[in-house]
């Protein structure tokens, strides 16, 4: 009579759990990838919200400007590159062109909104050829990850009330 003494063994041999191992590896290092991917995306659509927002309230300031004294609107334009205007100030009805900067203005934000990222600049322009119309350039600008600066911009095109 013969009496086995060999227990067969089951498992998995290294080489299965070092395949598995890198398999699984690389799902999850493609995860992460990806999700730091959709992070940057939502960042950058947040940002541009805030910067959408930061043109429109500009936008309804001048307006306001143009509609209450067409000719004081016109002169603060010039002819050639425009009269540009640094207005990272926050925007409010006893808001003056006197209040904001001539110039371009440095990356620090707009009034007390955080993130402090942006800079937003106006330029009225005249037209030598159009003596009744001013070109008013609104410009938000913001640098994400990145060395490209982010643009969100609006032109538009003023003329005296008839």
């Amino acid at each position: 009579m013969f009496i086995n003494t060999c227990k067969k063994q089951t498992g998995f041999s290294i080489v299965e759990v070092i395949v598995f191992v890198a398999m699984i590896s690389i799902v999850l290092v493609a995860a992460a990838g990806y999700t730091a991917q959709i992070l940057r995306q939502m960042t950058y659509n947040q940002h541009k919200i805030y910067a959408t927002r930061y043109v429109e309230d500009l936008k309804e300031w001048v307006d306001a400007e143009r509609e209450a004294d067409w000719p004081s609107f016109q002169s603060r334009a010039s002819i050639g590159t425009g009269t540009i205007y640094c207005v990272n100030s926050a925007l409010s009805l006893s808001t003056i062109f006197t209040d904001f900067v001539s110039g371009t203005c440095d990356f620090t934000g707009i009034g007390t909104q955080n993130p402090r990222i942006f800079s937003r600049v106006l330029t009225l322009k005249k037209d030598a050829s159009a003596a009744n119309t001013v070109t008013a350039i609104i410009t938000v600008s913001w640098y994400e990850n990145d060395a490209t600066p982010k643009v969100e911009r609006l032109e538009l095109v003023y003329t005296v009330w008839q």
